[in-house]
Order: structure tokens, then sequence, then C-alpha cells
């Protein structure tokens, strides 16, 4: 028998010490609303955040269709350019030809307006990034990798390359 209550005591006592726990545990209307409200807080500043990058990625993929719109655009006026300037070479000087050159010299001021600026080709060493490499040429004459001849020139927007230049260069 006492081996019993003995255990009834230890059961008691290890209740009570369940019961503090859990009262321990138990909290308070007033911190159950400040966790809430800090919880709440933290997935708003998230949201803000994630929103504020939303915005700044859509305005970056605005920026980059534009100017991808823009150079889609300038490209196929380049067509036109280049067979005025073949036209010049071959044509006599005439009436007509001096007004094709003026409606000419408005094209490129407008195309050049746009931001639409030649590549310097001729003369240069060789960049991959701005030139386009059809034919290797041995001259003794020009230093190894620097372009020699243009075929077909090439044109940027600031830093955005539009048509990579057409070149000869040397071995």
């Amino acid at each position: 028998m006492a081996q019993k209550k003995k255990q009834e005591q230890e059961a008691i006592e290890k209740e009570k010490v369940e019961n503090t726990e859990t009262k321990v545990e138990e909290k308070s209307p007033e911190q159950v609303l400040k966790e809430e409200n800090e919880a709440l807080k933290d997935q708003y500043l998230r949201q803000l955040a994630e929103y504020d990058n939303f915005k700044k990625r859509t305005a970056r993929e605005k920026e980059t269709l534009y100017g991808d719109a823009k150079a889609n655009c300038v490209l196929g006026f380049l067509a036109v350019l280049d067979n005025f300037e073949r036209a010049f070479e071959n044509a006599e000087e005439t009436e007509f030809s001096k007004g094709m050159k003026m409606i000419y010299t408005q094209f490129v001021d407008t195309i050049k307006a746009m931001g639409v600026e030649e590549i310097e080709a001729q003369g240069t060493e060789f960049n991959p990034n701005l030139h386009n490499a059809v034919m290797q040429v041995e001259d003794e004459n020009i230093p190894s990798g620097q372009v020699c001849q243009v075929f077909q020139k090439g044109y940027k927007m600031g830093e955005r390359v539009v048509r990579h230049a057409m070149v000869s260069v040397a071995k």
C-alpha cells in the first residue's frame, strides 16, 4: 500500500508539473495578437518587395522590347540605305541624281537622329562583336587581324549592334 500511495503521489506531482508547463505555454490574447500582427507585417513587407521587383523587371523588359523593335525596324531601312549607296557609285551627275542625293542625306540624318551610327571597319583591328569576317587575305603590307576590305557596312544603336559589318581580314 505504501508503494501505491507513493505512485499516486508521484502521478499527482507529475500532473502539477504538466499543468504548470501548459500554463507557461498558454499565451495571453495580447501576445497572440502581437504575433499575428508581426506575421502579417512580415507578409506585407515581403509582398511589397515582390511587387517592387516585379515593377523593375517589367520596366527592364519593356525597355528591351522597345530596343529590339527599334533595331528590327532600322534593320529593314538599312537595305534601302545600301541600295542608295550602290546607285550613287555608278550614277552620272545629273539634276535627278542631285535630288536623289538630297533624299539620301535626309534619310541618313533621320537614321542618325534615331541613334544609329556606322561601325568603323576599314583599317581597324578585327572585332568579332562588330565585324563578320567572310574571307581572309594574305597581304604583307597589312598587319595580321586587320580589316582590309568592307563588303557591307555595319551599324549600331548605342551599344547594340543592329548589323555586323561584313569584312575581309588580313592573315
